[in-house]
């Protein structure tokens, strides 16, 4: 993210800062300066029209690799950035670092102690490089002031969101991971408590044809499971007449179950997210078939299910949709078993004011208590 921002950073100043020092056109010496300050040399008006200043394209390392010292005379007189008169070699002017322009002293109010720190700061002394000043003229002094502002405004905005991004992600992993080993710690205390009710079999007798085939069974049951995951199943949805073509009638079908996540269960789900729609069995106008519904994405799914809660207290038109996961005939059996365990608790001494409930994705069902309404 921070190499993004520089980029765009580089982008929109066009013409990068040289990271030379002022670079000076006096005589040629730091003591150089003349007597008389008003006195600045021009040339004549057809001299000024056969000069033109071309905008400097050289990138920011090739700038530095080229850049002359500050004692360095340029040759070819440019006009000056202000008021656009000649500025030749022994004029007492400066050139802006960010524009490439050169000026005159006196016409971007140089005073003469100030032209001689940047002269002096320009020139290495016995061999030593000393610090060196910037100058930039009044115009680009203004923009980079606006830009620096705008610069730390937006790196201010990128370091607050990549701490967001790293603390979202960190808080991910924490849920992530304790749901993860909360999920396994259950399911092996569900598998070791079925083994210690069930009497283990001798697998003396067991052939190993019997072992081959319940390992296909195994393998199958996980498939089909695989399979039905982004499934789920809508009951008392109104069926379209039989005379309806089957494209009218599925496209109905989708539409009615957007319309419940959307107004309902209050998750916007679109049409392009739903990989396919059908009913299921064969029509019988004394009856209502469920719908089937396959979604794209297992997100959407989880976002709905744990919504359905004002689907079940839903008092209108939709009271009587019911919104259920697609299970294996397995997991049929399993959902059966574990509904008769619930209503067995609901008998017991001192639950008279709870109901106990089935819960939970296919793969991770369990027995919830909660308050009985009055």
């Amino acid at each position: 993210m921070k190499k993004a921002a520089a980029a765009a950073i580089q982008t929109i100043t066009r013409s990068p800062r040289k990271e030379n020092p002022v670079v000076m056109r006096a005589g040629g010496t730091s003591n150089n300066i003349p007597s008389d300050w008003s006195k600045i040399p021009a040339a004549e008006e057809d001299e000024k029209a056969s000069v033109s200043r071309q905008p400097s394209t050289q990138s920011f390392m090739s700038t530095v690799s080229k850049s002359k010292s500050a004692t360095s005379q340029v040759s070819d007189p440019s006009p000056c950035g202000r008021c656009r008169k000649l500025v030749k070699a022994g004029d007492v002017a400066v050139e802006c670092e960010i524009c490439q322009q050169w000026f005159h002293a006196k016409c971007e109010e140089v005073s003469k102690p100030q032209y001689k720190i940047l002269l002096e700061s320009s020139q290495d002394k016995d061999g030593k490089k000393k610090a060196r000043l910037h100058w930039f003229c009044k115009t680009c002094d203004c923009r980079s002031v606006d830009f620096m502002r705008g610069l730390s405004f937006q790196q201010g905005k990128i370091e607050s969101l990549e701490q967001r991004v790293e603390s979202v992600e960190e808080d991910i992993k924490k849920k992530a991971s304790k749901e993860q080993v909360q999920q396994l710690e259950e399911r092996v205390t569900k598998i070791e408590k079925k083994q210690e009710e069930e009497p283990q079999p001798s697998t003396s007798g067991v052939s190993s044809s019997e072992i081959e085939k319940k390992l296909k069974e195994h393998a199958k049951e996980q498939r089909e499971r695989d399979d039905r995951k982004n499934n789920l199943v809508i009951f008392n949805v109104p069926e379209a007449p039989a005379n309806n073509t089957p494209a009218e009638r599925m496209n109905k079908d989708i539409e009615y179950f957007l319309k419940v996540s959307k107004e309902v269960c209050k998750v916007e789900i679109k049409k392009g997210e739903i990989e396919k729609a059908f009913r299921l069995g064969k029509y019988d106008n004394t009856k209502v078939r469920p719908v089937l519904i396959k979604l794209k994405e297992p997100e959407k799914k989880k976002k709905l299910f744990l919504n359905l809660k004002y689907l079940r207290e839903h008092k209108g038109r939709y009271e009587e949709v019911k919104i259920a996961h697609d299970l294996t005939k397995t997991q049929r059996t399993e959902h059966k078993e574990m509904i008769d365990e619930a209503k067995e608790k609901d008998k017991e001494p001192g639950q008279e004011n709870y109901i106990h409930l089935v819960r939970g994705p296919p793969d991770n069902m369990k027995i919830v208590r909660v308050p009985r309404n009055q």
